[in-house]
């Protein structure tokens, strides 16, 4: 298991990678948002991936703003705000249509991310009454969302109310 300062630099490079990653999909789904151009069946696919990144950044944030090491003392507001703002993204950019020729497949892979994020963000926003979660997450989709992230560990400290 690496630790300390080691496993920051770690978090700190693959959140760059990942800002990267993220530029390059945000390019090419800027690209398509080009009304000369005909409507592309990628759009969704895109999106998705999109979605995939925000989340992976939001995780990592959250887990740099737990290390037990001075520099993540001093950054843990700020990386607990991004972690927020990388979720809110990710509903966003769910929430955008993949287009006319958008499959069920893509449309419920957004969905599931809208889902990953929506789960994460009541965590961290002290929405976690069984009311709250069926009401926001839906009682069908957080318990297996719940099931799903709490495999990651940086959510194990939040618990959900009765």
């Amino acid at each position: 298991m690496i630790i300390g300062i080691t496993r920051w630099n770690v978090l700190s490079l693959m959140t760059k990678k990942y800002k990267e990653a993220f530029d390059m999909i945000k390019h090419e789904y800027d690209s398509l948002k080009d009304p000369k151009l005909p409507n592309s069946a990628k759009k969704s696919s895109l999106i998705t991936q999109l979605c995939s990144i925000l989340i992976e950044r939001a995780d990592i944030d959250l887990e740099r703003s737990q290390l037990g090491i001075e520099v993540a003392a001093k950054s843990a507001a700020v990386l607990r705000t991004n972690h927020k703002n990388f979720l809110k993204s990710c509903l966003v950019f769910s929430k955008q249509s993949g287009g006319l020729r958008e499959s069920i497949s893509d449309k419920l892979a957004r969905r599931k991310k809208q889902k990953e994020a929506l789960i994460r963000l009541c965590l961290v926003e002290e929405k976690r009454s069984t009311a709250e979660l069926d009401q926001i997450v839906g009682g069908d989709y957080w318990p297996q969302e719940l099931k799903e992230i709490s495999e990651l560990g940086v959510y194990n400290q939040f618990t959900i109310d009765s």
